[in-house]
């Protein structure tokens, strides 16, 4: 495929079809082969590694729906996450994930980008593997996150003065949790586009068995 093109996926029957627009005016159609099996894949992370970016980029690619975790509980509930934390606090925010984890997984062909804290309760994390999902851990260095998250408004967590040093704590705090949920771990530094392609690539070829 080509590196600056812009890509549809067409599922059909065990098929995708991937129309490839090129911005120099080329076009192509390819196709890859998908396993018949519905594919559940659960992407988690620290806030800032590329969940929502590199997933909706990935489920173009295979053909399946997309889910923002956070966007979802949002449109649901008709609320900001930030006006959540600030009503109702963060404990009733982790229960809507824990609601939120089997809703979302109870759907066919999917990929689902978690909300930083999500399977950070095992809770969440058995609920995702009893559900037919796969967990892959988008894992990126702290000094990129700071990099990514520095600007940020819209999260809860880090509306506070010491916020790089907030983000060092809090990510050597959650880092081994991260590992122990996860089936897989994916180094998430490379581009988002990047890494859904190659990503996208390696589930077709079976790299991750089952997902």
């Amino acid at each position: 495929m080509l590196k600056d093109a812009t890509t549809i996926c067409f599922p059909v029957l065990e098929r995708i079809f991937v129309y490839s627009r090129s911005r120099r005016g080329g076009s192509l159609f390819v196709y890859r082969e998908r396993k018949e099996e519905s594919m559940k894949i659960v992407l988690c992370g620290f806030m800032g590694c590329g969940k929502s970016s590199v997933g909706i980029r990935l489920a173009r690619l295979l053909g399946c729906s997309f889910i923002d975790m956070d966007k979802y509980i949002e449109e649901k509930s008709g609320r900001t996450i930030s006006r959540i934390f600030a009503e109702d606090g963060e404990a009733y925010f982790r229960a809507l994930e824990t609601t939120t984890v089997a809703e979302v997984l109870d759907k066919e062909n999917v990929v689902v980008a978690c909300g930083g804290g999500t399977v950070l309760n095992p809770l969440n994390a058995r609920t995702a593997h009893e559900s037919g999902g796969t967990i892959f851990f988008l894992d990126v260095p702290v000094p990129a996150l700071k990099e990514r998250l520095k600007c940020c408004t819209d999260r809860p967590l880090l509306m506070r003065p010491d916020r790089m040093e907030f983000i060092e704590k809090l990510h050597a705090e959650r880092y081994p949790k991260y590992l122990a949920a996860a089936d897989y771990v994916i180094d998430g530094g490379n581009p988002p586009g990047w890494l859904a392609r190659k990503f996208s690539d390696d589930i077709l070829a079976g790299k991750y068995g089952e997902v």
